[in-house]
């Protein structure tokens, strides 16, 4: 079970409360119990899955991480240095709302990367 100071970062009452009703057990890492023969790679995911997000590892400790060693340029791994804007999260709305909003977002990306860009009204009559 999870200290005040660690579930200080949990805003939500209802979500605290509901994991300080959950029954104590001992901390286990998340992979405890996975038999997997690359403990490195075992290790990337116990730091990814930490509870507290103070705790957890950054994106870039992530990347020179040793499981991504081969795969880790830090010459070619730009930063992302906009804000993210969650403020949908304060409103209601429908599924099909959520995903109109999610093709829109994939054609801002998709617009500023030079790639296809979707018909929202054409995606939004064959979703379901």
């Amino acid at each position: 079970m999870p200290d005040e100071e660690t579930l200080s970062f949990i805003k939500n009452d209802h979500a605290r409360k509901f994991i300080q009703s959950m029954p104590q057990t001992p901390k286990r890492r998340p992979t405890e119990g996975l038999n997997y023969p690359n403990p490195v790679a075992l290790d990337l995911i116990d730091k990814c899955l930490e509870f507290s997000p103070d705790k957890r590892i950054s994106v870039e400790e992530a990347l020179a991480h040793p499981y991504l060693k081969s795969l880790h340029d830090p010459t070619d791994e730009p930063a992302f240095t906009k804000d993210v804007d969650f403020e949908f999260e304060n409103g209601s709305f429908d599924l099909k709302k959520l995903k109109k909003m999610i093709i829109e977002d994939i054609n801002a990306v998709n617009k500023a990367t030079g790639e296809e860009v979707y018909d929202v009204t054409k995606v939004m009559s064959t979703a379901k």
